[in-house]
């Protein structure tokens, strides 16, 4: 009987060690299977970082890619100075949808007139300096945009790029349009980009890009016998406060301003003819951004001018062609119409009356007083 009690306990001491034995086992493969499944996750972590780093090197946009996103914002300027006989060349860039436009200061320094060539081939007479700072070489101003077209302005660029990485400029050198240049930042010298990108004469006032397309500096000088360029940082200081002037400010509606404003011009050029100056008085703003040849000036020196024209050619008769009014309202409240008009005029002098015919450009200010007034001859 004893025997029998001691088979029974030497069973139930195996069956015990196998149990034991089986679940160290199976708690062994658990553990492999836990290493494994750690194992494939962290590869999967290291092939997800691949991955994307991969994908950030593909989306990398290559350089012809960044110019056909930007040539749209840059455009030629022609500046001419009818007193000294000159003219001269640069470039620029859109700053906003409106058409507002950014270039040097030297380019426009004594322009009495200066036309825009967008990269489409349109024309557009700078029609009011917004802002500028001759020692820091900058300009803002607007364009005789009247038909309301958008335009492609740049994006600006918020860190500095590191000395030794890409960049790229675009501008019309000589008066070649859409003129690309690449070189590296070389260095920084107080205000200004030291770059190998080249800038030569007619390449002023255009942009300089860092190498995701996005403008660090308005390019403004270089150096034929080396290899030295320059241009005047808009990361570091906001020369042309670019975040009040980008920003579209609120302004009241007005229904019937186009009504309003052509109803303006008539009394105007009304006033003319009968050499009106007191209702002059009545239609100017206190301040003038431009009257024909002239920038910045107040409302007696634009009568004064006035004035002057009616001794020599008293009387002007004008005549409006009404159906090529074309209105806009800015942003900031003020309103361009543009407008052809037939003005016949005489002389003592003359045997017969002569006529010519003009486009007209009359700015008005947020209160519908006019601000700016230019033509450009057809025939």
């Amino acid at each position: 009987m004893k025997s029998i009690y001691i088979l029974i306990f030497i069973l139930i001491t195996c069956i015990s060690c196998k149990n034991e034995s089986e679940a160290n086992r199976l708690k062994a493969v658990e553990l492999e299977l836990r290493e494994k499944e750690l194992n494939l996750k962290e590869r999967e972590l290291e092939l997800k970082n691949k991955q994307s780093q991969e994908i950030k090197i593909e989306t990398k946009k290559p350089l012809n890619n960044l110019f056909e996103e930007n040539k749209e914002s840059i455009f030629l300027i022609e500046a001419n100075n009818s007193t000294n006989n000159t003219s001269s060349m640069g470039s620029g860039f859109f700053i906003r949808e409106d058409g507002l436009g950014v270039s040097n200061y030297h380019v426009l320094a004594d322009a009495e007139n200066a036309i825009i060539y967008t990269n489409r081939g349109s024309r557009y007479m700078i029609s009011e300096i917004v802002n500028y700072n001759e020692e820091s070489d900058y300009v803002v101003f607007k364009i005789s945009n009247s038909a309301s077209n958008n335009f492609r302005p740049v994006k600006f660029a918020k860190s500095n790029p590191k000395i030794g990485e890409d960049c790229f400029a675009i501008g019309n050198p000589r008066g070649l349009t859409q003129t690309l240049s690449k070189g590296i930042i070389s260095g920084y010298r107080e205000n200004y980009i030291q770059t190998t990108a080249q800038i030569t004469h007619g390449s002023s006032g255009g942009a300089l890009f860092n190498n995701d397309g996005e403008v660090v500096g308005i390019t403004t000088m270089g150096y034929k016998d080396a290899d030295l360029n320059f241009a005047l940082n808009t990361v570091n200081f906001d020369f042309f406060k670019t975040n009040n002037i980008i920003e579209k400010p609120i302004i009241q509606e007005n229904t019937n301003y186009e009504e309003i404003a052509v109803s303006k011009i008539k009394q105007y050029l009304i006033a003319l003819g009968n050499n009106d100056f007191a209702e002059l008085d009545n239609l100017f703003a206190p301040k003038f951004t431009r009257f024909y040849n002239k920038f910045d000036l107040n409302k007696y020196e634009a009568i004064t001018e006035h004035k002057k024209y009616a001794e020599t050619y008293p009387n002007p008769q004008s005549s409006i062609f009404y159906n090529s009014i074309k209105t806009n309202r800015d942003y900031d409240g003020s309103i361009t119409v543009s407008l052809k008009i037939s003005n016949t005029i005489k002389k003592a002098s003359w045997n017969k009356s002569r006529t010519y015919e003009f486009e007209m450009f009359v700015r008005f200010n947020k209160n519908l007083q006019i601000n700016s007034v230019f033509t450009n001859i057809i025939k």
